[in-house]
């Protein structure tokens, strides 16, 4: 497929029929984002390389104002195993196959963790506190990040205005500190997001502390917008994922039911907003899907109040404020009822992974196919980015 080419049809409220599926010449069967072809997270890609152990691409705003740039070839990792790759508020991090940090970008309230404030156009390695250790998953935050070691401890960076590095205070810190509170503990993943972070144990159990504005956090009964220690937020049933979005949260379980809770300004918590329903105390079911959740995402910062679910036969559904996106069948741009992306379904594009970061989203096929979204083209349906190294 030409990234000239777009695709014409728009967003539907029903599931249309599952047509034939395109074959994309030149493409590998199956790419899923899990496995080695491919790591997909925010604005950035890793991919295989023939050359070399591997290849980093990141696009983002730029300089000087430009809005939409080509991905970068990231050439300083180059010589670097690199396993997984993650995108934060103009900053950028890597794990390597030894558990080694590279960091680069922005480097406000000390978020690089390179021990203070100063920004670097190239990826740096963490050294210090990081001599020895063998990191396993990272997750970058719109001004902070957290990451979890071989040891079993997790260690936070960056701002702290809101408590998000957990540890019982709102100092932010240039360096990676230890959360001695949860020393010991066995962890499935991390999440950082717009001051607020969360964390699930390996039996399913989610904690989750930081800025807690408009009960983003799920926690019932909160009058605090500040939570400056992990707590338990009891949801009933092992959790699968958690997305900690600019003012709400969306926490699937292993069963694939979605919960919600925060900011229903745009209807992001399924709950229509006009009804004077504008936040939640607490966590609500959001049971408005034919069949189970296997992903679900929301912008991490930024002004958007868009939603993504990702449902295990592939669809992409959209709720929330869908002005990024080509109008619903009435005219509207606010809706709370999740609506099947019919351009990308009736292409046979099937969705494994998807990412909202402010103004982007992009989606990831099972075939590899890297689509994007902008909210400067409203009226322009998911137009698929030039691949690069993804063959």
């Amino acid at each position: 497929m030409e990234r000239s080419q777009r695709l014409d049809s728009l967003t539907s409220s029903s599931r249309p029929s599952q047509p034939q599926r395109p074959v994309h010449p030149g493409r590998h069967k199956s790419r899923h984002p899990s496995g080695d072809s491919v790591r997909f997270d925010a604005l950035t890609t890793k991919t295989k390389s023939k050359k070399s152990a591997s290849s980093v691409y990141v696009w983002h705003h730029g300089a000087q104002g430009k809005k939409h740039c080509d991905p970068v070839h990231v050439t300083e990792l180059e010589e670097v195993d690199v396993k997984s790759v993650y995108c934060g508020h103009g900053f950028w991090g890597v794990v390597s196959d030894f558990g080694q940090v590279y960091m680069w970008g922005d480097g406000r309230d000390g978020k690089l963790g390179l021990g203070d404030e100063r920004s670097r156009p190239t990826p740096q390695l963490l050294r210090g506190v990081f001599l020895g250790v063998i990191i396993e998953k990272m997750s970058l935050g719109q001004s902070h990040a957290l990451a979890w070691s071989s040891a079993n401890t997790l260690y936070a960076w960056g701002s702290n205005s809101k408590g998000e590095l957990g540890l019982g205070d709102c100092l932010s810190r240039n360096t990676p500190t230890p959360l001695l509170q949860l020393l010991g503990i066995m962890v499935e993943s991390i999440e950082a997001g717009a001051q607020s972070s969360a964390l699930i144990s390996e039996d399913g159990e989610l904690m989750v502390w930081g800025c807690n504005s408009y009960g983003k956090l799920g926690i019932p009964g909160y009058v605090s917008s500040t939570i400056d220690k992990p707590e338990v937020l009891q949801v009933g049933c092992p959790v699968k994922s958690v997305c900690l979005g600019a003012n709400c949260v969306l926490v699937l379980t292993k069963g694939g039911k979605l919960l919600v809770g925060g900011c229903n300004e745009k209807g992001q918590l399924c709950q229509p907003p006009w009804q004077g329903f504008k936040s939640s105390s607490g966590l609500l079911k959001a049971d408005r899907f034919a069949s189970e959740l296997s992903f679900c995402t929301t912008a991490s910062f930024g002004k958007d109040r868009l939603v993504l679910g990702v449902t295990d036969d592939g669809a992409l559904h959209t709720w929330g404020s869908l002005e990024n996106f080509p109008s619903l069948e009435n005219g509207e741009t606010v809706t709370h009822h999740p609506q099947v992306m019919r351009c990308l379904w009736n292409a046979g594009v099937r969705v494994v992974a998807a990412k909202c970061c402010g103004s982007q989203t992009v989606v990831l096929s099972d075939l590899g196919g890297l689509y994007g979204f902008e909210r400067h083209k409203k009226t322009v349906a998911p137009e698929e980015a030039d691949p690069v190294s993804l063959e």
